[in-house]
């Protein structure tokens, strides 16, 4: 008996891509092995993913089958650096990576020391299951926010009017910020949910727009995990 060709060209695709998943596998790999454009790939993958029957590990960025997925225990977290490539953020040297007890961080006191500001953020990976973003300050003025929604922040440009411009909720809802304290030794533990947001991205921002003195701040590497 012949085989019968679907109507539906996307529903056969998205199928194609979905068998392929039982492994973990880049985009490259996927649209190769599928046979379609990279964008239509994208396109599919996105669907499935809002579907669930997709989801994407953080930090590898590897595609998978869902069920796979979930029995996966390199999934139990995941770790966002800030200021690694997934981070938009302000151009110059405004802030330098350190180490400080086994614990990488970033810090906004730059080559010009206090007088250095800035922004970076990024979206929060969708689709994992991870409820829970936590990480720790010390010092200082600064400012860590989560935002809902919204559109791009920028990146440049005046500073202190892209933190009011944040405040008022031009790029989105915000939902929670944190701030250090005067002081290096103080460490503040932050723990955000990040569930529950009806569907809509989340964006993390780190924002310096003070120059005086404790105008920078220090943050580690954030984690996001199950509960």
């Amino acid at each position: 008996m012949a085989l019968i060709k679907s109507s539906v060209p996307g529903l056969s695709r998205g199928l194609k891509i979905l068998r392929l998943l039982a492994e973990p596998m880049t985009v490259e790999d996927i649209v190769r092995r599928a046979g379609v454009p990279k964008s239509s790939g994208l396109r599919i993958l996105d669907t499935l993913r809002g579907e669930g029957l997709v989801m994407r590990d953080p930090v590898t960025r590897l595609y998978q089958a869902a069920s796979e997925l979930t029995t996966n225990h390199a999934l139990a977290h995941a770790d966002l650096m800030p200021g690694d490539a997934e981070w938009m953020r302000s151009p110059g040297d405004w802030f330098r990576q350190f180490t400080r007890q086994s614990m990488p961080y970033v810090t906004t006191y730059g080559s010009r020391g206090d007088a250095d500001v800035g922004v970076m953020w990024r979206l929060l990976p969708g689709g994992t299951g991870f409820d829970r973003l936590s990480f720790t300050v010390h010092g200082d003025h600064a400012e860590i926010m989560l935002i809902q929604g919204g559109s791009h922040i920028p990146t440049d440009g005046d500073i202190c009017l892209i933190r009011r411009n944040l405040h008022d909720g031009l790029y989105g809802r915000m939902l929670s910020v944190v701030k250090g304290r005067d002081s290096n030794d103080t460490a503040i533990n932050v723990i955000w949910n990040v569930d529950g947001n009806d569907g809509e991205d989340l964006k993390v921002v780190i924002m310096d727009a003070l120059d005086e003195a404790w105008g920078f701040i220090s943050v580690s590497r954030m984690t996001m995990r199950h509960s």
